[in-house]
């Protein structure tokens, strides 16, 4: 695809120099224009791929590439300030040959071919968009589910653990009549104590039975 080319600038007869300089079958020279008087708007109209403008007429080179693809060259044959050129994509001299105005030029072009190539294969198409789509959803419905499953889950927890520590007063008091009628058997045996002293009491009973007896 040729790239097209706009020059700016009021000399005509430089004018001349560069269209003959620029001649080559990847570039489309535009109609040039002899001053920069509605600039934007005719940047807007014809689209340019590469401006080269006098930076005597206009240097405001933000401008310009504002909302636009385009690369903009300084064209000199005077003295400009270094500081006017720095925004420039590529400077060149009415003193250079031919061939280097021309390779300057065709540099630029191969660049901006690059970055187009580059845009172009990063752009999706509309299935692998609409793929995208569907599992950024799938991630967020799964997220969503285990959200809800979690939360679930905790609420169940904090209710288990809410009904252990307060049981209904029904089951309070069924507690208690069990312990009431719970059977003697299964009462806690005596004390070690106790059970002592009962033997001691039952031996001492048997030695009074005997002393009776042999006495008879």
């Amino acid at each position: 695809m040729k790239r097209k080319v706009l020059i700016v600038e009021p000399s005509e007869v430089i004018v001349d120099g560069l269209i003959a300089a620029l001649t080559h079958s990847d570039l489309k020279l535009l109609t040039p224009e002899y001053n920069d008087a509605e600039l934007t708007a005719r940047l807007d109209m014809l689209k340019p791929d590469i401006l080269i403008i006098n930076p005597t007429l206009n240097d405001n080179v933000t401008e310009m590439r504002s909302g636009r693809n385009i690369a903009v060259v300084a064209l000199l044959y005077q003295y400009v300030k270094q500081s006017r050129l720095r925004h420039f994509d590529a400077v060149i001299d009415i003193r250079d040959s031919k061939q280097s105005i021309l390779q300057t030029v065709l540099e630029l072009t191969a660049r901006a071919g690059s970055s187009d190539n580059a845009i172009a294969s990063h752009e999706l198409t509309k299935r692998e968009t609409a793929v995208l789509i569907e599992v950024a959803k799938g991630l967020q419905n799964k997220r969503g589910g285990e959200g809800a499953a979690k939360q679930g889950n905790c609420r169940q927890a904090q209710r288990e653990r809410f009904h252990r520590d307060h049981p209904p007063q029904e089951h309070r008091a069924q507690d208690r009549h069990q312990e009431r009628s719970r059977p003697h058997s299964l009462c806690p045996p005596q004390q070690p104590h106790r059970r002592r002293h009962r033997d001691i009491m039952l031996n001492a009973q048997c030695s009074m039975h005997n002393a009776q007896f042999s006495l008879a």
